[in-house]
C-alpha cells in the first residue's frame, strides 16, 4: 500500500486550505475511483485496492511536508518575477488559457500556498 501522510500533515495552515477551498484542489482522473474498487473486490490485495483508491478521490501525497522552517513564510509571493518581453507574456497567458484546470482562487495567497516565477522559452 501507499502510505499516508504523517498525521501532522492534517494539523496546519496548509491543510486547513485545502479543506477550506475544495474547488481549488480537485482531484481529476479518467479512472472511476469506486468502480475499480468493486471490480478489484475479489483481489487478494486488498490494503494495496484501498490505497490506491483513496489516492485517486483524495490525491496522491505520501512523503508531502507542508511544515516549512520557521525561517519559511506561510505564504510567498513571487510577482517580482515579470516575464521580460510582451511575446513571452502572450505565450504564457495563451499557455494559462489552455491549460486551465480549476477556477482561479483570486489575487491573494491562501495560507502555505506558494507563487513560483513563471519562466517562458516560447519555441522559435
Amino acid at each position: 500500500p501507499l502510505p499516508r501522510p504523517a498525521s501532522t500533515e492534517f494539523e496546519n495552515p496548509p491543510w486547513n486550505t485545502i479543506q477550506e477551498n475544495p474547488h481549488l484542489f480537485r482531484v481529476q482522473t479518467p479512472i472511476t475511483a469506486d468502480r475499480l474498487e468493486a471490480l478489484s473486490k475479489a483481489r487478494p490485495d486488498q490494503p494495496s485496492v484501498k490505497s490506491l483508491v483513496v489516492g485517486l478521490k483524495e490525491g496522491f501525497w505520501p512523503w508531502a511536508s507542508t511544515r516549512p522552517s520557521d525561517d519559511f513564510s506561510i505564504t510567498w509571493n513571487n510577482l517580482w518575477a515579470p516575464l521580460p518581453s510582451e511575446k513571452e507574456q502572450d505565450f504564457v497567458n495563451t499557455q494559462r488559457e489552455l491549460e486551465a484546470q480549476s477556477q482561479p482562487f483570486g489575487t491573494d495567497l491562501l495560507p502555505g500556498m506558494h507563487s513560483t516565477p513563471a519562466i517562458a522559452v516560447p519555441k522559435p
